[in-house]
C-alpha cells in the first residue's frame, strides 16, 4: 500500500473528523470469470483499519481492473511467427 495523499474530513468509517489517507494497493480480483491484479485507490481509515471508495475511486478502479484485463488478454494472444 502506497500513500498518495490525506485529507482531515469526516470519516463515514469511524464517524468521526480525522486526517483519512488516500491510498493505491494492488488488488487481485475475479473479473468477468478471470482472476487479474490492478492498481486500486482508495480512502484509508487508521482510527478502524478499514479501506472505502467514493464514487470517483469506484469508477477509476473500474476503468484500472478493465484496462488490465485488456492487458492480459493482449498478452495472451498468439505471436505471429512470420
Amino acid at each position: 500500500m502506497k500513500k498518495l495523499g490525506s485529507e482531515v474530513k469526516y470519516c463515514i468509517l469511524c464517524k468521526e473528523v480525522h486526517e483519512v489517507d488516500i491510498v493505491e494497493s494492488i488488488d487481485c480480483v475475479e473479473y468477468k470469470g478471470e482472476e487479474i491484479m490492478f492498481n486500486a485507490i482508495y480512502e484509508y481509515c487508521r482510527k478502524s483499519h478499514r479501506y472505502m471508495e467514493n464514487s470517483d475511486m469506484v469508477r477509476k478502479n473500474r476503468i484500472s481492473k478493465e484496462k488490465a484485463l485488456d492487458r492480459k488478454h493482449q498478452l495472451e494472444l498468439p505471436r505471429d511467427k512470420g
